[in-house]
C-alpha cells in the first residue's frame, strides 16, 4: 500500500499482529481476520484512486514553466491575471498532462489540490478582466464608429 497515512497503517498492523497472536479457532478471531482483510482491501483501493489523481496533479515546476506561480516565491503569479501579460499556451496545455513522480503523500497531494484552486481563480480573474478590456474596447470603438460617421457629415455639410 502506497498511501502513506502512517495512523492507518500502524493501526492495521497492530490489528494484523493482535489477531495473529490470537487462538486462530475462534469465531470473533475469524470475524477480525475477515474485516481487516476487507480493510485491507478497502485501503488498497483508496491508494489507488489517490494514485491516479495523483498522476494528473501538475507538480509545483509545470506551474512555473506556465507562469502560474513565481518560481522564487512559489506564490501566484499575480501578473498573469492582467489581460496584457504574456501566456505560455503551449505550458498551460502541458500542466495537466500525466507525469509518472511517485505518490509523495496526503498533505503533499492537497498542496496541489490547493494550488489548482489558486491557479483557477487566477485564470478566472484574468478572462473577466478580458472580458471587461473587450466590452471597454466595444464602446470605444461604437464612439469612434459615430465619430467618424458624424464627421462625415460635417465635411459633406461643409463641402455644400
Amino acid at each position: 500500500m502506497t498511501l502513506r497515512n502512517d495512523s492507518l497503517s500502524t493501526s492495521l498492523q497492530a490489528a494484523q499482529t493482535a489477531i495473529s497472536q490470537q487462538s486462530s479457532s475462534t469465531d470473533s478471531t475469524k470475524v477480525l481476520k475477515n474485516r481487516i482483510d476487507s480493510l485491507t482491501i478497502e485501503l488498497d483501493s483508496i491508494a489507488g484512486q489517490f494514485n491516479e489523481v495523483w498522476r494528473i496533479l501538475p507538480p509545483t515546476s509545470r506551474r512555473a514553466e506556465a507562469d502560474l506561480i513565481d518560481p522564487r516565491t512559489g506564490q501566484s503569479n499575480a501578473a498573469l491575471s492582467s489581460p496584457s501579460s504574456a501566456v505560455n499556451f503551449a505550458a498551460l496545455q502541458r500542466l495537466y498532462v500525466p507525469h509518472n513522480e511517485g505518490f509523495s503523500g496526503i498533505d503533499e497531494m492537497l498542496k496541489r489540490v490547493r494550488a489548482m484552486v489558486d491557479d483557477g481563480r487566477l485564470l478566472v480573474e484574468r478572462c473577466c478582466r478580458l472580458g471587461s478590456e473587450r466590452e471597454l474596447l466595444k464602446q470605444n470603438a461604437a464612439r469612434a464608429k459615430k465619430l467618424a460617421e458624424d464627421s462625415r457629415a460635417s465635411l459633406e455639410t461643409y463641402q455644400q
